[in-house]
């Protein structure tokens, strides 16, 4: 069970600022505005780059100011027999949540949230390094099989992954870990992404992405998520994930209505029966990669295309992800198995939802086909279930 209570707010805080610094690059660059103006990614010849966003709010009295970030909440823990209970407050609004345990239970892996940041508890690269060994002896010693999460950084950057670097060299850390994840909030450019993979393949356990989305703090401007530019970002990312980070999973954040993938229902004040966004069936058509297949090497010959395949050759399923996100145009796909002879098409885009279109032929392991502008297109071989 959880309760919530809603004092009034005061209407006393108002935007000021937004700062930002980006690592100096050669080449044509471009950022991506948010339609109020805040920068909400930067590319260099096609290619997104790391930058750091700082926002603060100010009273209207000028008297003080805050961070504009979800650090803000300091939650209180107590129990009551088998009840915990987590109370907090926010600028005024509280919080008190009650969950009970309800028997039993293993968790399979341990981690703080953000730890580098301090959502909740913030630590050193050298505090963080002791407490994964210390954790893993203690949970080792309980009879335990959870292993520790290593990493669960906010960040896929360079500079997060410098945070574990303690972790990753010391051997009496790593027994104890059994997977390396990170969120999506900065980063995920091609270098930082082939690292934090190669991380994982270090220390042989899988890399998880425990957040992903382009925005943490959507639910504060939820119209943006209506957005056909903002729909295709995400998808564009969780893509260019799949083909470099190559991850066991992508925990989508969040699949409630702070994040909603729905509109209507009372959403944000939507009216109208509750009815899925263009959002929602990006996951959806994503989903149709095979259980079980693994990553397949993909490259695209254009910097505003990004494409992942999949593969269970066991079984012959292939699936091959693009996201297109300028304007429409011929494509070819070569080196596909000449087992297989035509492909499923499902596309995507502000007025299409997992369309079905016409299938495409495969000829000598070649396949020829159109990519509609601002979409994302999925091939499957058609005995992929």
């Amino acid at each position: 069970m959880v309760t919530k209570n809603y004092p009034r707010l005061s209407a006393e805080l108002i935007l000021v600022c937004l700062t930002m610094g980006a690592v100096s690059h050669r080449g044509f660059a471009e950022i991506t505005l948010t339609p109020w103006g805040n920068v909400a990614g930067m590319r260099v010849d096609g290619q997104p780059i790391e930058f750091e966003a700082g926002l603060r709010i100010v009273r209207s009295d000028w008297r003080g100011f805050s961070a504009a970030v979800k650090y803000l909440q300091r939650p209180r823990y107590s129990r009551a027999g088998a009840q915990r209970i987590v109370e907090s407050e926010i600028e005024g609004l509280a919080f008190r949540e009650m969950v009970r345990d309800t028997g039993p239970g293993e968790a399979i892996r341990f981690s703080f949230n953000e730890p580098e940041t301090g959502v909740e508890v913030r630590q050193t690269p050298a505090e963080r390094a002791r407490f994964n060994r210390a954790m893993g002896v203690h949970l080792a010693k309980c009879g335990l099989a959870t292993r520790m999460l290593l990493g669960d950084t906010a960040h896929c950057t360079m500079a997060a992954l410098d945070f574990l670097a303690p972790s990753l060299s010391e051997s009496a850390v790593s027994q104890y870990v059994g997977a390396l994840g990170f969120h999506t909030w900065r980063g995920c450019t091609e270098k930082g992404l082939l690292r934090w993979a190669d991380a994982a393949r270090q220390l042989n356990v899988p890399l998880l992405v425990t957040e992903a989305g382009p925005d943490a703090h959507l639910h504060e401007y939820p119209q943006v998520m209506l957005e056909p530019w903002f729909q295709l970002q995400e998808i564009e990312l969780c893509l260019r994930i799949c083909a470099l980070g190559q991850p066991a999973t992508i925990m989508e954040w969040q699949l409630t209505t702070d994040y909603s993938v729905l509109w209507g229902g009372g959403v944000y004040g939507s009216e109208g029966p509750l009815r899925p966004t263009q959002r929602f069936w990006n996951l959806k058509q994503l989903g149709f990669t095979p259980p079980g297949a693994f990553a397949l090497p993909i490259v695209a010959d254009r910097s505003d295309v990004t494409c992942a395949a999949f593969g269970d050759l066991a079984n012959g399923h292939y699936v091959v992800h693009i996201v297109n996100r300028g304007a429409q145009r011929p494509a070819m796909l070569t080196g596909l198995p000449e087992s297989v002879i035509a492909l499923r098409r499902l596309v995507t885009d502000a007025d299409h939802g997992m369309e079905e279109n016409a299938r495409v032929s495969v000829r000598a392991g070649k396949a020829e086909f159109a990519l509609p502008p601002a979409s994302y297109t999925t091939l499957l071989n058609t005995n992929t279930p």
